[in-house]
């Protein structure tokens, strides 16, 4: 299938998912959920160790699609490697997650999309690569980046299953906490100044491959170490060191404000005598991980990543991206 025809279904069913989402029965039941949550609350955050607010409104955007008549599902979707919903039409497969986003404990998200690897097809180039900086301040400017794995398999190449590509959307919703009372948990009353719901359509394989050029992930919340038994014997050759080899380079990376400006991240170490444990293309990265462990640990790849939702939104071509409601 060509790029053109899949940028096509991206922005069909961008509109399609954003008339179910942004509709008034959806948004009556986001009022049903904050005045039931004001309720129980307090009982669920004691009594269940996930995320309440993520479980309702996984419930709420599950029967909006599946009720609707307006996608012409066929079958659902059948793998594990997916969305939390994922369903074939006569022309895609469509994944769709949920995102709750608590304004006080994890407000640091809120510029960002959040999503997990098994949710996308691009196959993303490595991440800060040519962004980072030693510690005197020097460019390092040929930093090769951070690995960021690409999850597609035999029957999934290129994005596309049995001729249909698979497309990804990713619906958020803010809420503030119900604490320490649960009178205030909110996440459609007007005193709530971060309300917020979007809808936002993450490229293609082929999309992010002719319109980003593959650079579509901002950053990561988390890195996978090579710090278990399991890892180490997979990675011998990366085993915890008590030092810093004599050629290690201390450096930092630069994360892309998407406003012309850098936020500084943690210091580690760049070891250019032997690969990264993932990317040949690569050499190791290694850091102090672990609380109370003085070790370094060898950096294995990125992990939970994060788009700048300034990605979509400030550029006309693609702003179409991303859909918000502010209630």
């Amino acid at each position: 299938m060509k790029t053109d025809e899949i940028l096509f279904l991206e922005q069909k069913y961008q509109n399609l998912l954003w008339t179910i989402f942004n509709s008034e029965e959806f948004y009556k039941d986001l009022e049903s959920m904050e005045k039931r949550m004001q309720i129980d609350y307090e009982i669920a955050d004691n009594y269940f160790n996930s995320n309440i607010s993520n479980i309702l409104f996984e419930r709420i955007s599950k029967f909006h699609v599946y009720k609707s008549n307006m996608l012409n599902i066929i079958s659902p979707y059948h793998s594990p490697i997916s969305s939390d919903i994922a369903f074939e039409t006569e022309d895609a497969i469509i994944f769709i997650d949920q995102k709750t986003f608590d304004m006080v404990d994890n407000r640091i998200d809120k510029p960002y999309i959040l999503f997990n690897i098994n949710q996308i097809t691009f196959d993303n180039i490595n991440v800060f690569s040519g962004s980072a900086e030693y510690e005197d301040g020097s460019l390092f400017g040929d930093f090769p980046g951070v690995y960021f794995p690409n999850n597609l398999t035999a029957a999934t190449k290129n994005g596309m299953f049995e001729n249909k590509p698979i497309l990804t959307y990713i619906i958020g919703l803010h809420i503030y906490p119900g604490k320490p009372d649960s009178s205030y948990y909110k996440i459609v009353n007007q005193d709530f100044e971060d309300r917020e719901l979007y809808l936002a359509c993450l490229p293609h394989y082929k999309t992010a491959e002719k319109d980003f050029l593959n650079n579509v992930v901002t950053k990561f919340k988390f890195y996978d170490w090579v710090d278990k038994e399991s890892e180490y014997r997979r990675y011998p050759n990366h085993l915890p060191l008590e030092n810093p080899g004599a050629n290690f380079k201390k450096f930092r990376w630069l994360i892309d404000n998407g406003d012309g400006t850098y936020s500084p991240g943690k210091y580690y170490y760049y070891d250019d005598s032997r690969n990264s444990p993932l990317d040949e293309s690569s050499k190791t990265v290694w850091g102090k991980v672990k609380s109370g462990n003085n070790n370094l640990f060898a950096l294995i790849s990125g992990s939970t990543p994060r788009i700048r939702k300034t990605l979509f939104s400030e550029n006309e071509k693609e702003k179409w991206r991303l859909e918000t409601n502010y209630f």
